[in-house]
């Protein structure tokens, strides 16, 4: 019992019904339910289970499964991507952005041409950019 700290919280009751009916529904204690939605705030696999409405021991359908396997894979990516733009760039990273900012400068900006309405279907994108370009005759 060393690992479990007892305490006592206060909650408005309506956000306690809303626990307790959670609770019934995941056939779990109160106290279960609000450990892990606690822990799914700290942990996003432990979310994206909740989220689910999936619970570790109980077996479910496998599209499910494999979908919920997916989303924790890619939440880890992205995750993995934000600890990466969160580092300084390398004196590398800063050199190439500059030349290809200086690139940018030196070309002409392009204008989009005007469009008159949707294209028509059947015609090519570059024949109705074409006639949208195109000086109309009087």
């Amino acid at each position: 019992m060393d690992e479990i700290y007892r305490s006592q919280f206060r909650l408005p009751h309506p956000l306690y019904e809303k626990l307790k009916a959670s609770a019934d529904a995941n056939h779990r204690s109160v106290n279960a339910e609000l450990v892990a939605r606690l822990e799914a705030s700290f942990d996003p696999n432990a979310f994206v289970d909740l989220a689910a409405n999936l619970q570790p021991d109980e077996t479910s359908d496998p599209t499910i499964r494999q979908e919920v396997s997916d989303i924790k894979k890619q939440f880890s990516l992205f995750q993995e991507m934000l600890e990466i733009l969160r580092e300084p760039p390398t004196e590398e990273q800063i050199a190439w952005a500059k030349a290809k900012m200086a690139e940018r400068l030196q070309e002409p900006a392009s204008v989009p041409p005007k469009k008159s309405g949707p294209r028509p279907l059947g015609v090519d994108q570059d024949v109705w950019v074409e006639r949208q370009t195109k000086p109309k005759k009087n």
